[in-house]
C-alpha cells in the first residue's frame, strides 16, 4: 500500500471540451507540463467578521488560514511542507507559515472539520498528519507542542500498540493510523498533508496528567493503560498491593470520568456481579455500595457474570467480565499493609505456598487463602483446587465462633472480587444446613437465610457461603454463584524446623553431660598436697665435697 514510487504530485483539472471529464481533477508528477494554468489573486479588501468569529491572520499572497470556533488553520501542501535540516517539526509552522503550531485535535468536532479540509486533496493525498510523541514515563501519546492526546480516533477503535519511531496520520474517513514500519515513512509524507493550527482556547486541561485529579487524603490513583479483561485488570492493579477504583459518591465518579477523558477510553472499575442467581453487585476491594449514576440497574438477573467500566461522560456499563477494555483505574491505600505481608505469617506447619495459594496456621488447622490468583469458583471447582493443593485439604468447615471470626476477619483485610466465600455445607431442598461435607455434625452456625438470594425453584443444587463482610452463612445456587476459595487442613505435627532445634538440644546436653560430671570429680584427678624438702643439722651431708 505504501511502496509506490515517491513523487512530488500536483493537481491538474480536464477543460477539453470534447471530453466526458471536463471540469475533473486528477493528479500527476509536478515536472510534467500542462498547457494552461489559473492564477487566483485575492483583493486586499476588509472583510466585515461575523459576530463572534475568530479573526484569522490573512495576508495577501500568504497562507490561506480558515477559522473554525475560536482557532484558525491552513494546510502546507508544497514540497518544503516537512521543513529540512535547519528546521524542526515544531518550528514548522511559525517558519513556513508565519503562526501556530502542529495540529492538535482536541475532540469529535474538530476530528470532523480536519476530516472536511482533507475530502478536496483525496485524490491527491492519503493522510493529514498527526504530530506525537510518547512519553515513555507514563506511556501517555503527546501532541507535539508537548500537550496530552485526550481525544482518539483509532481506525480499529483500540488502544495503538505504540512502538519507536512511529507516526500517525488521519485519513479520509477521519480514521486516526499508526504507522510503526520507518521503511514506509518517506512515502507516507510524501502522501500527507502537514496542518498548522493558532489555538486561541486554553490548554490547561490538556497539559494535566491523566490521574491529576482530586484525591481522599492516603489514596493514590494510577491508570493502567493495557488492552485486557476485569480479572487480568485485577491482577495489574494487586501487583503493587492495589486494588480496582471503587466509587463512594459522584465526586469520585466526576473524576473517574475525568481520568477515562483524558486517556481516550472507557477504564474498568472494581464493581462486578459473580452470582447469576440473584446476588447484587459489589465492590472488589470490599466497599459497600453507596453510589450508583443516573441510569444505571445494580439488581436484576443475568445469564453470565457482569464487570464494569467507566466512560468519559462518568457511565458505567455492565458487560461480560472476560470481554476487553483498553485499560483500568487502580488505587492504592498509602503506606497501607498488603497481603503479601499479611502472607509472611506462613507456618512450617503447613503445606507450602503455592504462588498462588497462602497457608495460614490458626491453633491445629491451616488455612489457604486464595490471595494472588485473582479468580472465583464454581462449587464444584473449589472443591477440586483444594484437593489439588495438598492431599489433607479440604474445602473450608467451621467448627466454632473463633474459628469463623479468625476466616471473615482475614478475608476482610484481604478483599478480592466478591465477600462470600464456599463453605464445606450441605443444605436440604429447603435451604436449611444439615450436616458437613466430611460427615462431621453442624455442632456451630451462623446460619441467616434472610440475607441470600431468593432462589428460583429450577435451582437443583443449594450450597453455603460465608459472607465475610458480617460472618453470616446463607444459601446461594451451587452452579450459578461464584465465590472465594478458603482451603483447610490438618497442622502437620511436627515441622523441620522444629525437629532440628530438638536434635541440637539433645547434641548439647549429651555435650555437657561429660563436662558435669568431670567437675564433680576433678579432685581425683589433681591432688591438692604440696610437698617441701626441709633441712636439719643431721641432713647436711652434700653429694659434692666441696675443697678445703
Amino acid at each position: 500500500m505504501y511502496e509506490q514510487e515517491s513523487l512530488e504530485l500536483c493537481a491538474y483539472m480536464y477543460t477539453d471540451d470534447h471530453s466526458d471529464m471536463i471540469g475533473t481533477w486528477d493528479y500527476t508528477s509536478c515536472s510534467d507540463r500542462q498547457n494552461i494554468s489559473i492564477c487566483q489573486h485575492y483583493a486586499e479588501k476588509t472583510v466585515t467578521p461575523e459576530v463572534d468569529s475568530v479573526k484569522c491572520p490573512h495576508k495577501s499572497n500568504g497562507q490561506n488560514w480558515i477559522p473554525f470556533r475560536k482557532n484558525c488553520y491552513t494546510l502546507l501542501l508544497g514540497a518544503s511542507r516537512w521543513g529540512n535540516s535547519e528546521i524542526n517539526e515544531q518550528q514548522i509552522c511559525k517558519s513556513l507559515a508565519g503562526f501556530g503550531e502542529i495540529l492538535t485535535i482536541r475532540d469529535e468536532a474538530e476530528n470532523e472539520f480536519i476530516k472536511k479540509q482533507l475530502q478536496p486533496f483525496k485524490n491527491l493525498v492519503m493522510f493529514v498528519w498527526l504530530g506525537m510523541s510518547k512519553n515513555k514515563t507514563d506511556e501517555q501519546l503527546k501532541w507535539l507542542d508537548g500537550s496530552n492526546v485526550q481525544f482518539s480516533n483509532w481506525k480499529y477503535g483500540q488502544r495503538p500498540n505504540v512502538t519507536e519511531p512511529f507516526m500517525v496520520g488521519l485519513n479520509i474517513n477521519g480514521e486516526w493510523e499508526i504507522i510503526t514500519n520507518p521503511r514506509y515513512f518517506k512515502t507516507i509524507k510524501q502522501r500527507s498533508i502537514v496542518m498548522c493550527k493558532i489555538e486561541n482556547d486554553p490548554k490547561d486541561e490538556f497539559m494535566k496528567g491523566v490521574v491529576d485529579v482530586n484525591t481522599p487524603d492516603g489514596i493514590s490513583y494510577r491508570r493502567v493503560a493495557k488492552r485486557m479483561d476485569w480479572y487480568q485488570a485485577m491482577q495489574e492493579c494487586g501487583r503493587n498491593g492495589g486494588h480496582l477504583a471503587s466509587i463512594p459518591d459522584k465526586t469520585t465518579n466526576d473524576n473517574m470520568a475525568l481520568i477515562a477523558k483524558r486517556d481516550g477510553f472507557s477504564l474498568w472499575i472494581g464493581l462486578s456481579k459473580q452470582d447469576v442467581s440473584g446476588w447484587p453487585f459489589e465492590w472488589s476491594d470490599g466497599s459497600a455500595l453507596k453510589f450508583t449514576p443516573d441510569g444505571f440497574v445494580k439488581d436484576g438477573r443475568d445469564t453470565e457474570e457482569k464487570c464494569l467500566f467507566v466512560d468519559s461522560s462518568g457511565n458505567w456499563t455492565a458487560v461480560n467480565c472476560h470481554a476487553s477494555q483498553e485499560g483500568a483505574i487502580c488505587y492504592n491505600h498509602i503506606n497501607e499493609k498488603t497481603s503479601a505481608q499479611l502472607s509472611s505469617q506462613s507456618s512450617s506447619s503447613c503445606p507450602k505456598d503455592d504462588g498462588h495459594f497462602s497457608w495460614i496456621l490458626f491453633k491445629d488447622h491451616c488455612y489457604a487463602f486464595n490471595m494472588h490468583n485473582y479468580s472465583v469458583f464454581t462449587m464444584d471447582n473449589a472443591k477440586n483446587v483444594c484437593q489439588n493443593l495438598d492431599s489433607s485439604s479440604k474445602l473450608l468447615t467451621i467448627k466454632s465462633k473463633e474459628e469463623n471470626d479468625f476466616v471473615s476477619d482475614y478475608m476482610n483485610k484481604n478483599p478480592s472480587i466478591t465477600s462470600r466465600v464456599w463453605l464445606a455445607l450441605h443444605v436440604d431442598a429447603k435451604g436449611k444446613p444439615t450436616s458437613w461435607h466430611d460427615g462431621s455434625e453442624l455442632d456451630f452456625s451462623r446460619w441467616n437465610a434472610e440475607i441470600g438470594p431468593q432462589l428460583s425453584p429450577q435451582v437443583s443444587q443449594i450450597c453455603a457461603v460465608m459472607v465475610s463482610s458480617n460472618g453470616t452463612w446463607t444459601h446461594t445456587s451451587c452452579s450459578n454463584s461464584r465465590s472465594r476459595i478458603v482451603c483447610k487442613a490438618p497442622a502437620y505435627p511436627g515441622s523441620p524446623v522444629a525437629l532440628v532445634f530438638f536434635v541440637i538440644l539433645l547434641i548439647c546436653i549429651f555435650a555437657a553431660i561429660p563436662f558435669i560430671i568431670y567437675h564433680k570429680n576433678k579432685h581425683r584427678f589433681h591432688s591438692t598436697v604440696r610437698y617441701q624438702r626441709n633441712f636439719d643439722d643431721a641432713d647436711s651431708a652434700s653429694m659434692i665435697n666441696e675443697e678445703e
